[in-house]
């Protein structure tokens, strides 16, 4: 099984790259782009030291240079370090013990470099000839599968126990290609032997092999390019090297022009990332398949046919709940900016035509809140949106729409792991809110949620006497009468903590507002009278400083680093094609200036991103799902019963299969439907 060290090793080459430094990075000067193949000759040329623009050149070049494989795309700017270290060091001398080595982490610009060099078993160096004026670029998770739903899993040999490597690249401009190479090379020794074979009859290239790792170092005109290797199982040793050699350069392709792409290349950011999920499916097949090879290889021989036919099952299954079909969202793209002692953790999701119509629904509807004095708020929350409205222009995703229970669906995301869950949430968000809401009306709740409120606000306000000081005002549209929630109070009054709760109904801007009040707090709290704007669909606030300060009697340690956490702040709006998002936080501060994210400049693109949803797909999928069921029920049976029930899945999946085999795009991974029913793997 791979380590986690090798797992990680790309994502450890770029930290090692912008804490590698010791001195002060020069502004960068006007210098042509240097590819990231060498089939690439970028013409754009990197901006001055000036003005910041709003995209930097040379990322968004380099990033469609690696191409479009990457599952994610993180870029690193070490040129901003030094801010976000200046920031961190103050509040973390008042850090607790048990978070003593990050404070030491960030005591000096090579504490986490020494931290890295440890846990890479390799001794620190310096990287010569690195340009860290400039920007690092990262693809990772590059299988070589791919297609639309169903399509990755029968694609692999799998059964017969061989699996090709996935590959990850990272970029790193270079001011002498040559002494990067050499530093690389010394950095990663303990990883492998040398291994130059791989890079036969390419100049001043290094190569090395580990247990499950193989690295090449290639030099380019100005920067290096790491290509690693991960992972491969099985396979002839010829073909594996035959594999990495033809694999060695990228393969160039045009990034959509995407809210997300823009918020990516914006050359403010210490680090930022972008995810494509339709490359997270076959990343997550491959990973599913890694697990079936290791789970088979501790199996007794006896055991070894029903571990496949259960394993693929559920890779399949959560391969097919990943769909493109009705995608709310495309790309998704962090940031993390120091800007003036604030840390600002920003976001941009674009949205699919789907996804714009779903929030245009959920704005149009929205009330406004109530106004509240923040002044002493340790949490303020508030959010406007017609939440009945979303939902309502909302489906349930392919692959949901038929669940029956609760227990079901989250079974199926439980099988389908890590990736089909963040899946859900970078693709279909709103689509899974959809899918447990339909779920909730067939429960026996004790409120009736056809209607839902267009407006809420939450405050706390502190510990007091009769314990927490709670408001909460819910604004609705319409007549609605809340007696429902009135038959509610006395309930949840009787638990413990609760026996102050009290409930008032009023009426603001001619519309209903329920408000809930706990440790003395009541509708008197809020402002009755006028409602109040909230820029956006969500904006929060948290003082750190005033729940530390009320615990600095009782724990005087932990009460330390909240006092000197300052203030945390959120906001979430739908503008320029995008859900954008912010998480702002400022150690020391007692406030923090709200910001609006950028105007994220984009073009129009072909969305959803990703394969085309076409019949030969839809075909594929429903064949992957009947495989999936009948590789399911093979392992419930007595091994006399196994054929027959894979041939009835076989007779059930042969319509589905023969569309999809008659549309070139889906046509061999039908075939490979097909043979995983057929027991070429027994």
């Amino acid at each position: 099984m791979m380590t986690r060290r090798e797992q990680l090793l790309p994502l450890v080459v770029a930290l090692v790259s912008v804490i590698a430094c010791k001195r002060e990075p020069e502004p960068a000067a006007a210098t042509p782009l240097a590819a990231a193949s060498e089939s690439v000759t970028p013409s754009v040329e990197n901006g001055s030291a000036g003005a910041e623009p709003e995209a930097e050149a040379e990322v968004l070049e380099v990033m469609q240079a690696l191409g479009d494989q990457g599952a994610a795309v993180v870029v690193v700017r070490p040129r901003h370090w030094a801010s976000l270290h200046d920031v961190l060091v103050p509040w973390s001398t008042t850090l607790p013990r048990e978070a003593s080595m990050l404070a030491d982490l960030l005591q000096e610009r090579t504490g986490l470099r020494r931290y890295v060099a440890r846990w890479l078993d390799a001794t620190p160096v310096e990287l010569e000839g690195w340009d860290e004026a400039r920007s690092v670029v990262i693809s990772y998770g590059e299988v070589p599968y791919g297609g639309p739903p169903g399509m990755a899993t029968p694609s692999m040999s799998t059964a017969a126990g061989r699996l090709l490597p996935v590959r990850h690249q990272v970029w790193m401009p270079a001011s002498d290609p040559a002494a990067l190479v050499a530093s690389l090379d010394r950095m990663l020794a303990g990883q492998g032997a040398p291994f130059p074979l791989l890079v036969e009859g390419r100049a001043g290239a290094k190569a090395l092999r580990g247990d499950a790792v193989t690295v090449a170092i290639l030099p380019l005109e100005k920067a290096v390019r790491v290509v690693v290797f991960q992972g491969a199982f099985g396979v002839d040793e010829a073909l594996l090297l035959e594999h990495m050699r033809s694999h060695l350069d990228a393969s160039p392709a045009v990034a959509a022009p995407t809210p997300a792409r823009a918020l990516l290349v914006r050359p403010d950011a210490v680090v930022s990332a972008l995810v494509r999920p339709w490359r997270m499916r076959p990343l997550a097949a491959w990973t599913g398949s890694v697990e079936i090879l290791d789970a088979v290889a501790t199996v007794s021989p006896d055991w070894r046919e029903g571990a496949i036919s259960r394993g693929l099952q559920i890779v399949l299954d959560a391969e097919l709940l990943m769909t493109d079909e009705g995608a709310e969202l495309d790309d998704s793209a962090q940031s993390l900016v120091v800007d003036d002692g604030v840390l600002r953790l920003r976001s941009a999701m674009s949205l699919t035509p789907e996804g714009e119509g779903i929030l245009a629904a959920a704005s149009r509807g929205a009330g406004r809140v109530l106004a509240a004095p923040v002044d002493d708020a340790w949490v303020d929350v508030a959010v406007q949106a017609d939440v009945r409205a979303m939902l309502e222009a909302t489906a349930a995703p392919p692959g949901f729409e038929a669940a029956e229970a609760a227990g079901e669906l989250a079974r199926a995301v439980q099988e389908g792991g890590y990736f089909a869950t963040l899946y859900m949430a970078l693709r279909h968000p709103f689509g899974a809110l959809r899918v447990a809401e339909q779920l909730a009306r067939r429960e026996r709740l004790p409120v009736p949620i056809d209607v839902l409120p267009n407006s809420a606000r939450v405050v706390w306000r502190g510990l007091g006497e009769q314990g927490p000081r709670v408001v909460v005002a819910l604004g609705w549209a319409g007549d609605y009468v809340d007696r429902p929630l009135a038959g509610m109070v006395p309930v949840i009054k009787g638990e413990p903590g609760f026996e102050s709760l009290r409930m008032d109904s009023i009426r603001r801007d001619g519309h209903p507002v329920t408000v809930f009040g706990l440790g003395g707090e009541s509708a008197s709290s809020l402002d009755a009278e006028e409602g109040s704007a909230v820029p956006g669909l969500v904006r929060a606030r948290v003082s750190l400083a005033r729940i530390g300060a009320d615990l600095a009697t009782r724990d005087p340690e932990r009460a330390a680093w909240l006092t000197g956490a300052g203030e945390v702040t959120m906001t979430f709006e739908h503008r320029d094609r995008a859900l954008l998002g912010e998480l702002a936080w400022a150690p020391g501060k007692a406030a923090i200036q709200a910001k609006p994210v950028p105007r994220l400049e984009h073009e129009d693109w072909s969305s959803p991103v990703g394969m085309p949803v076409g019949d030969g797909a839809r075909c594929l999928a429903r064949a992957g799902r009947a495989v999936a069921t009948g590789l399911g029920a093979s392992v419930t049976v007595d091994p006399e019963h196994e054929s027959a029930v894979l041939g009835r899945a076989l007779a059930e999946a042969e319509e589905p299969l023969r569309c999809a085999e008659g549309h070139e795009a889906t046509a061999e991974a039908a075939k490979g439907l097909r043979r995983m029913l057929g027991g070429t793997h027994r």
